[in-house]
C-alpha cells in the first residue's frame, strides 16, 4: 500500500494539465494543395501573404525540414497552377529569379502533364538535369521555361475542363497553329502565348 505521504497530488497535476490546456492553441486545418494535373474547379488558392513568406522561407532557408517543405508545397501550388491575382504572379516571378527546386521536375513528370523526353526539349538537356540535381535547384532561365510550360498546360486543362482532353490537344497538330503541335511551341515565351491566345479563342467558342 502506498503511504499518505507518497500519494500522488492528483488535483495538482490536474490544475497544471488544465493551465497547459489552455495555453495550447488548436492547430489549424491546413488547406493541402492539389496535386498538378488535377482539376482546378473548386480549389482554394493560398493567400498571398503565404505564398511571399514561402518564397522568403524557400530563397533563404532557415528553420525545420518541414517549413521548407511546407513552403515548397505552396511554392508549388502558384508555380503549377494558373494563379490569376498580381501577388501570385509576382511571387511566380521572385520564385522563378531565385531558381526552382529541381524536384518540380519531377513533380510534373509524375503528375502526367509532360514526359521525362519533353522535358529534354523544353526545358534543360538530361545531363543538364543531373547536373542540376546535385545543386538543388534550376538556373532562373530553367526556372522560366519549366513555369512557362506549367502554367500553358494549367491553362489548357481549365479550358477543356479535363486533364487528358487537354494534354491530347497540347500533342495534336492544330491548323490554327499552322498544323504545329501546341506543346512543341512552348520552348519559347512567344509560342507559348500563341498556344494561350488559341485557348482563350477556345474557351470563347471562337476556335475549335
Amino acid at each position: 500500500m502506498t503511504s499518505y505521504g507518497q500519494m500522488p497530488n492528483i488535483r495538482g497535476q490536474m490544475a497544471r494539465a488544465e493551465k497547459t490546456s489552455d495555453r495550447v492553441k488548436p492547430r489549424r486545418a491546413s488547406v493541402k494543395p492539389a496535386e498538378p494535373g488535377a482539376p482546378a474547379v473548386g480549389r482554394k488558392e493560398i493567400s498571398p501573404e503565404v505564398a511571399k513568406g514561402s518564397v522568403r522561407i524557400y530563397g533563404r532557408y532557415r528553420g525545420s525540414q518541414a517549413t521548407k517543405t511546407e513552403a515548397e508545397r505552396n511554392l508549388s501550388f502558384i508555380i503549377f497552377y494558373t494563379c490569376d491575382s498580381v501577388d501570385t504572379e509576382l511571387v511566380r516571378l521572385h520564385a522563378i529569379r531565385r531558381g526552382l527546386p529541381v524536384s518540380f521536375v519531377d513533380e510534373i513528370v509524375q503528375s502526367g502533364a509532360i514526359t521525362l523526353g519533353e522535358v529534354n526539349e523544353l526545358i534543360l538537356p538530361k545531363r543538364t538535369l543531373s547536373r542540376r540535381r546535385q545543386a538543388g535547384t534550376l538556373t532562373p532561365d530553367q526556372s522560366d521555361k519549366l513555369a512557362r510550360v506549367a502554367r500553358v498546360v494549367a491553362k489548357a486543362e481549365k479550358t477543356f475542363g479535363n486533364k487528358e482532353k487537354a494534354r491530347r490537344w497540347l500533342r495534336r497538330p492544330t491548323a490554327p497553329l499552322n498544323n504545329e503541335e501546341p506543346l512543341k511551341l512552348l520552348d519559347t515565351e512567344a509560342g507559348a502565348r500563341m498556344v494561350e491566345d488559341l485557348l482563350v479563342r477556345i474557351d470563347h467558342g471562337i476556335a475549335a
